[in-house]
């Protein structure tokens, strides 16, 4: 299919790893047009695609806040395309490329369902991302089938492990040293980072070869003759 062709081509991750850059641009942009003061400390992400704040719900935010819907969508597909580009290309094992897939979907619909929406299926999707694309970042880091550089790996491990203490701290409430905007960017920046870099390096790993195929057609070696005296 030309869709698998595409994604097996290592420009298309090049591309996709790039396009997860214009998520920090969003961000910056809708929260420094925010009311007020917006904390990255205390304010957490969902708010900056809401077009409405407040006790009473009537306070403007942004009025840029589609800017980071539409960031997240695009974050959501970057990721999945790179993550089933990997796959095609066996960079990945086809299990950890589809953990991050699955997240990546997750992020897209958490752009699309906001909070004021239906705030649980909304938090059901970001949840979704924040789950998988921890652990499947770690694991690739961590994996010893993972075709990438040692120091890729090691940028992918650490990022997934810091995403992942991130997560387990902000679920069970311990976000007292970031606050709870901090410590959703603990575990949203590592991964993106994290995909970015390893999808730029990995923009120059070709797909292995069938050696077998190889093989059969390279002609036979003939032992050269034995002479005496």
């Amino acid at each position: 299919m030309r869709i698998l062709r595409l994604l097996a081509d290592p420009r298309i991750t090049l591309v996709a790893a790039l396009v997860v850059l214009q998520y920090f641009a969003a961000e910056w942009v809708v929260s420094a047009t925010w009311r007020g003061h917006y904390s990255y400390r205390t304010d957490q992400l969902g708010p900056l695609g809401l077009e409405f704040c407040g006790p009473q719900g009537r306070w403007p935010c942004s009025a840029l806040y589609p800017v980071m819907n539409v960031s997240l969508v695009l974050t959501g597909l970057a990721i999945s395309t790179v993550a089933a580009s990997w796959a095609l290309r066996r960079i990945v094992t086809f299990p950890h490329a589809g953990a991050l897939v699955i997240s990546g979907v997750g992020l897209a619909v958490s752009g699309i369902i906001t909070e004021k929406a239906d705030y649980q299926h909304h938090s059901a999707a970001l949840t979704t991302f924040f789950v998988l694309a921890s652990v499947g970042i770690a694991m690739v880091g961590f994996s010893g089938s993972t075709r990438l550089t040692p120091g890729i790996r090691a940028i992918a491990a650490l990022a997934g492990t810091v995403a992942t203490v991130a997560f387990i701290s902000y679920a069970t409430g311990l976000t007292g040293w970031f606050g709870s905007g901090g410590t959703q960017r603990l575990i949203v920046y590592p991964i993106l980072v994290a995909v970015v870099v390893a999808g730029v390096s990995s923009g120059r790993v070709r797909a292995p070869r069938d050696r077998s195929s190889g093989a059969a057609g390279a002609e036979p070696i003939q032992p050269a003759p034995v002479t005496s005296g």
